[in-house]
């Protein structure tokens, strides 16, 4: 079993408001981050359908949904991922949205320097959130992937 511990900034250049999805292996764990939307179909049969599609530049007033993709490509278990992410120059997060399945979650609001677990922080502070951080309880077993993500508005 390895441990394994990861830092990776989201990108999202929010002037002129393209994101930019990347990818990056170092061996072991896979890691691609996009940025989406969520878009409303209407079926045939009249039925809404919400899905999620890639976005490249967007408005001010837009909500984004930045996800990481993290996979195990190794033939070991891994524990202790860590994936933190920059929330994006540009953007508010959007109280309570930050998801991730087995993870524990927790919030900077001074560049990443330090973290306390979105649990105990209230989402009213005065201070706007800079970083998120998910700890991936447990192994991640090989082949194994997982994500993590939160919503932002675009100011």
């Amino acid at each position: 079993m390895r441990n394994f511990w990861w830092s990776f900034a989201v990108a999202g250049v929010m002037g002129g408001m393209s994101a930019n999805a990347q990818a990056v292996t170092n061996g072991i764990i896979q890691v691609n981050s996009f940025a989406e939307r969520e878009v409303v179909e209407i079926r045939s049969n009249g039925q809404r359908e919400v899905k999620r599609e890639r976005v490249h530049r967007v408005t001010p007033n837009t909500e984004v949904i930045f996800t990481t993709r993290f996979q195990n490509t190794d033939n070991k278990p891994v524990s202790n991922v860590v994936i933190s992410n920059p929330i994006p120059d540009n953007t508010t997060y959007w109280p309570g949205s930050a998801f991730g399945d087995n993870t524990e979650i927790s919030v900077s609001s001074d560049k990443g320097h330090t973290y306390e677990p979105i649990s105990r922080l209230s989402t009213t502070s005065d201070k706007p959130y800079t970083h998120i951080r998910w700890n991936y309880k447990g192994q991640l077993r090989p082949g194994q992937a997982a994500e993590v993500g939160f919503r932002a508005l675009v100011k």
